[in-house]
This record gives structure tokens, sequence and C-alpha cells, in this order.
């Protein structure tokens, strides 16, 4: 009866110790998340996101990914001039349209600006499509780095993945990172590799 008890407090010990460990790792993502977005959050607090079509392109043998994203949204602030957003440095943007014409963008880190010919009034809805591709870093713990690939230690394949929300969304889609203004709607399209449907 003593081995019992002494394995099921074992248990508990090295769960509370992996569990503490994994906390710890993700209130430093989180305190370095709040830090370095404020900026961009207070940019960006100028529209209300209604709809995002992510069309991606990905495979099981890395974490990189190309494709794009259009945002619709509605201005909330009296005038916006300039369309704030957040996507990885380590991603390239090809091209960014407003509205469909050619637009364009300006980096300051993952920090994205894309100032406006003329600006948009309270009221009025927009759509901001950006045009990506690029590799991420691969995620080294539970919350990710936006996409993780590793192969499977189950099934011995290779797999990728995202387990980034709410905070690292930005690693691997042009968003607004801001956890104030809820998407409404969403349609995520991913094209893999003949073979991996």
């Amino acid at each position: 009866m003593k081995w019992p008890g002494a394995y099921f407090l074992f248990l508990i010990f090295y769960t509370t110790q992996y569990t503490a460990a994994q906390c710890t790792s993700a209130d430093h993502y989180l305190r370095h998340y709040l830090k370095t977005t404020a900026t961009t959050a207070t940019q960006a607090d100028g529209y209300d996101v209604h709809h995002v079509f992510l069309d991606i392109s990905m495979t099981n043998l890395s974490a990189g990914i190309a494709g794009h994203v259009t945002t619709r949204a509605t201005v909330v602030a009296p005038l916006l001039d300039t369309i704030a957003f957040e996507l990885s440095e380590v991603l390239h943007i090809d091209s960014v349209k407003v509205n469909g014409d050619l637009m364009l963008v300006y980096s300051d880190g993952w920090f994205r600006n894309v100032p406006l010919a003329a600006p948009l009034h309270h009221g009025d809805t927009f759509s901001l499509q950006v045009f990506y591709q690029g590799v991420h870093e691969s995620g080294g713990n539970f919350i990710g780095k936006g996409i993780t690939h590793l192969v499977d230690d189950r099934w011995d394949v290779p797999v990728t993945y995202t387990l980034s929300e709410p905070y690292f969304a930005r690693d691997w889609w042009p968003c607004k990172q801001s956890l104030q203004d809820k998407i409404d709607s969403a349609d995520i399209w991913i094209t893999v590799p003949p073979g991996l449907k």
C-alpha cells in the first residue's frame, strides 16, 4: 500500500513541476507580448475587424507558409489615415492592397503600416489584402512560435501545426493583434501538396 501512495505523490510533484515550468514560459511570452503589442494595438484601434479570409499554402515538411489574407473592417475612429497590423518580420510581404488598390507598406519589425492615399471616415468599410510568404522559426514550447514543424514521436511522420492563439497569430498571418477586437467570422483555406488530404 505504501508504493501506490509514494507513486501518486511523485506523480503529483512531477506534474506540478512540469506545469510550473510551462506556466513560467507562458508568463514570459505573455509579458513580452503585452509589452511589444501595446503600440500597434493603439495604432490599430481605429478600425473594427469583421471578417478575415486566409488563403494559404503549407506542407508538413517545413514551417513555411505562403498566401494571402483579406481583412474586412469598419473605421471606428473619426478619421483613419493609416492601417496598422502585425506580421512577423521574418515573413516577407509581396504586396498589399486596400479596396483593390496596390499600396505601399512600411515595416518596423513586426509592426506594419499602410498609409492611405485618402483618409477613411468613421463608418467607412474597407478591405485590406496582404500577400506574403516565408519560413518562421518553428515553435519550441506548448504555445509555439506561430508554426511548429516536427516529426511526431508516436506516428513517426512529419507534422506542421499552429497553437499560437491568442498571442502569436502575427507569427503566421498578418493580423490586428488585439484581444479587444474579436473577429466576427473567418474563412480559412489551406492548400497542401497532393497526398496530405
